[in-house]
């Protein structure tokens, strides 16, 4: 059963306070930024901000934003550096790494085709529109009305077709993600990420609100929080929205500062890519 964050803060504490070492991930809209109409004009809140920055620049702490936008806009609206793994994780760079899944750039333009369909096929659904982001796409329809909602789905799913072998459609708050067909999840960025931290007792913790944030929480063994209503997740804990996000990670960094850490052994710590 999914419990509250905060009515559980011991035994998060005892996890994640005195591991060695902590990699820390975290969804973007929706988690750090509140859900806004148009993506464009999301963004963190300043105090968040600024508690994201004490975490990334502690050497015990890996930070990763895992989100389903394009690199190049989680560039944008991420002032910090941290790894950043966009398109749900089919790109990721920072702190030395660099990684772009090759069967998802196979499908590129093949992508690109399909959203100039989509981009065609919706102008007479107000509201709804189509978002390239090169290896993946979306379906926003947050301001269509509700009676149209419906036909926008239709409309994607008429347009990739059913039998479509290199695409697959995945429904998330208010969009529709159009994602090359390949075995690749957030739970894979996050695992592939982990294994470039060579630290001994590396633990792990996850923060998401989206559908795609649960293939972190069904493969990831660690703390895993969702952000909004639990029922139905895989997530270990939750709390309410980003301010309780913020709240958690303003603890998480004291629990950390406050913690007796044995250093670990000098061939054992990450690269200087890695620490900051």
């Amino acid at each position: 059963m999914t419990a509250p964050v905060f009515e559980h803060l011991k035994e998060i504490g005892a996890a994640l306070g005195a591991a060695p070492y902590l990699l820390l991930g975290l969804d973007f809209d929706g988690t750090l930024a509140p859900i806004v109409a148009r993506p464009e004009h999301a963004a963190i809140p300043e105090k968040t901000v600024s508690i994201l920055q004490c975490l990334a620049m502690r050497k015990d702490i890996t930070l990763a934003i895992v989100s389903g936008r394009g690199l190049a806009d989680l560039k944008s609206l991420v002032p910090l550096d941290v790894i950043l793994a966009g398109n749900h994780g089919f790109e990721i760079t920072g702190q030395g790494l660099d990684f772009r899944h090759p069967d998802a750039e196979k499908n590129q333009a093949l992508l690109r085709r399909i959203c100039g369909q989509l981009s065609r096929r919706l102008l007479t659904i107000p509201g709804a529109w189509v978002e390239d982001k090169g290896f993946t796409a979306s379906v926003h329809f947050r301001s269509t009305e509700e009676s149209a909602k419906g036909e926008v789905s239709g409309v994607v799913r008429a347009t990739i077709g059913a039998d479509n072998r290199d695409i697959v459609i995945r429904k998330g708050d208010q969009v529709l993600e159009i994602r090359p067909r390949v075995e690749w999840d957030k739970g894979s960025a996050v695992r592939w990420i982990r294994a470039h931290i060579p630290v001994c007792g590396t633990a792990v913790c996850y923060v998401g609100d989206d559908e795609t944030d649960e293939d972190v929480f069904s493969v990831v063994k660690g703390v895993t929080i969702r952000v909004g209503e639990p029922d139905g997740t895989a997530a270990r804990f939750f709390v309410n929205g980003p301010d309780e996000v913020a709240k958690f990670l303003e603890w998480l960094l004291s629990a950390r500062r406050s913690a007796e850490i044995r250093p670990a052994k000098e061939n054992s710590r990450p690269p200087a890519s890695l620490n900051r």
